[in-house]
């Protein structure tokens, strides 16, 4: 399939190569390409768009793949209107989970995480087990003392098998809500709050950066999914560290969901 020219003017409004020439900070600043290609696609094409919903055009191009999915993942049949609104900023001045926030037909919210990764997880969340405990209402002292462990010691490799099925059992009533969480920026199931994903777009790329495909899946989906992995504590992510961060936080990756349009 031909590369998409919007694709390219928007690594080109980033200063940034479509290629990866090695080094550097490129992969995480072609994540923001791929948000901002999200936010210049043609939403407003009400015609073509509602012919690809119907059924009655076939999408030929990354963008109408996009929409289609996109749209349809949400549920939407018929485009009326559609917006990209500003996502605000957290009370802390931290980034939000939302990186695109896309309001349909004045009343259905999408609400995007926009993930790019040649990888076979990516990076969700990263934080410390005190804003973790705050942010779901974690209380139990003998599961903080072992998250705490596991932050200290950047990973599992200390703990005894007791310590790993204790801290999964312990996690248990918690991990719908951790997921949740990791993944949108809130516990709960649903959020009014423009900053709290329900949606993830995922573009997955080859180790040079080229584009092999993408999937779209809602937040809730996500989360069942993850749900029924026995890794990370039976979370289903990956509890690991960033190379900045050591000691202080807890990384946790997801496994990037397998296209569901091949691309390339």
């Amino acid at each position: 399939m031909d590369d998409s020219q919007l694709l390219r003017e928007c690594f080109k409004t980033r200063r940034l190569p479509m290629l990866n020439p090695g080094g550097g900070s490129w992969g995480a600043r072609a994540g923001l390409a791929y948000e901002l290609f999200m936010t210049r696609l043609p939403w407003t094409d009400y015609d073509r768009i509602n012919s690809l919903l119907r059924g009655e055009t076939a999408p030929s191009s990354l963008e109408d793949h996009v929409i289609y999915h996109v749209l349809s993942k949400a549920g939407v049949t018929f485009l009326r209107s559609a917006e990209i609104r500003e996502v605000p900023d957290l009370d802390s001045g931290g980034q939000p989970k939302t990186d695109v926030w896309l309001v349909i037909n004045a009343e259905v919210h999408v609400k995007m995480s926009v993930k790019r990764s040649h990888a076979s997880s990516v990076a969700v969340s990263e934080f410390d087990v005190d804003t973790m405990a705050a942010q779901i209402g974690l209380t139990n002292p003998a599961l903080l003392y072992l998250m705490r462990k596991h932050q200290t010691a950047r990973s599992a490799k200390y703990f005894s098998q007791q310590e790993r099925e204790r801290l999964a059992a312990l996690l248990a009533p918690h991990r719908r809500s951790l997921i949740n969480w990791a993944l949108s920026g809130c516990k709960e199931d649903t959020s009014d709050d423009p900053r709290h994903a329900n949606f993830i777009v995922m573009f997955k790329t080859d180790p040079d950066g080229r584009l092999l495909g993408f999937a779209t899946e809602t937040l809730n989906d996500s989360v069942e999914h993850l749900s029924t992995r026995s890794s990370g504590f039976n979370t289903g992510l990956s509890w690991t560290y960033a190379t900045g961060s050591g000691s202080t936080k807890i990384q946790f990756k997801a496994p990037v969901t397998k296209p569901q349009v091949v691309w390339g």
